[in-house]
């Protein structure tokens, strides 16, 4: 990738982390949540091999586990920023593993689901210690995040496309619940062409590529792309987004694919009445549609579990 390309990411991460940092700071409290911080899934030192578990001070019985992985267009901010997000989730009874993963431009994808695939084998290894019943696994994020928790659910579920991928072996022992998906990114090749600033620039650090023309001709975009992978047994899913946000169309050809394949999914678009104008409106805990939103995720999830 030239170096400009890398340069303005690296300024696009900085001015990113710190808007977040001045949204999330005032956030209220959340009571009746314990935080472990900083637990190593992967003991080869990366600094973004840690996640943190977000799970209720009292627990009387297992509860599911929710992996939640972060977005910022694979290059930017960390599970620092969703922990009032995470503990909101914990607070509904589930145990929350909230993760980081290597950022782009610095390390290219595949490094991303690589490390998902890590942090959720860790969940599935060592959740029962924290209060979690890994046979009742959730796993979503939001934008970024909800692109790689839909790929996960891919390789989970596409015996060819985890084959060729070469992460088969891997995935064995993941068996998804139900996934929730946040404001996505679902097919590279119609993404970059969407209302969202610097979609093409995270895509081509994401991808390592000097230009998005590049992307048409290895194409790699299928590789990447989860809406060109799911099946019948992709895993249950909700599907959310605003009418207002960028990345809009994405979520309605998830929601077109998931009909047409038969798979088991509640899909709900927000708008103007909601005060859902905004990407990651899910997120922004002083919005009427946080809470909102929020209750509609639980109630899938729990109706999944049933």
């Amino acid at each position: 990738m030239g170096a400009g390309t890398d340069l303005s990411l690296k300024i696009k991460r900085v001015r990113t982390d710190f808007r977040w940092s001045m949204l999330m700071k005032p956030a209220p409290k959340i009571r009746g949540v314990r935080d472990i911080i900083d637990i190593p899934y992967d003991e080869d030192g990366e600094k973004w091999h840690f996640l943190d578990i977000h799970r209720p001070e009292v627990i009387n019985k297992a509860l599911p586990a929710f992996v939640y992985i972060h977005g910022g267009g694979w290059s930017t901010v960390d599970k620092t920023f969703f922990h009032h997000y995470c503990r909101c989730i914990a607070q509904k009874g589930f145990v929350v593993f909230n993760i980081d993963y290597r950022l782009a431009p610095e390390h290219r994808y595949p490094a991303q689901i690589e490390d998902i695939i890590s942090a959720v084998n860790w969940v599935v290894e060592n959740g029962e210690k924290y209060g979690a019943d890994t046979s009742k696994l959730i796993v979503g994020g939001d934008s970024a995040g909800a692109h790689l928790s839909a790929t996960l659910g891919c390789l989970c579920t596409n015996e060819a496309y985890a084959q060729e991928s070469g992460y088969a072996p891997r995935l064995k022992n993941i068996k998804i619940s139900a996934l929730v998906l946040l404001c996505g990114a679902y097919d590279i090749k119609s993404a970059v062409k969407v209302r969202v600033p610097a979609i093409g620039k995270y895509i081509k650090g994401l991808l390592n590529i000097h230009s998005l023309r590049d992307l048409a001709k290895t194409g790699e975009w299928v590789e990447v792309s989860p809406l060109l992978h799911i099946t019948g047994d992709f895993p249950p899913s909700f599907v959310t987004d605003s009418y207002d946000d960028g990345l809009f169309e994405e979520s309605v050809a998830m929601d077109k694919v998931l009909e047409t394949s038969g798979v088991y999914h509640r899909t709900i678009f927000y708008g103007k009445k909601d005060a859902a104008f905004i990407h990651d409106f899910q997120i922004l805990y002083f919005l009427p549609v946080y809470k909102k939103c929020m209750n509609e995720i639980v109630k899938f999830i729990n109706e999944i579990l049933e």
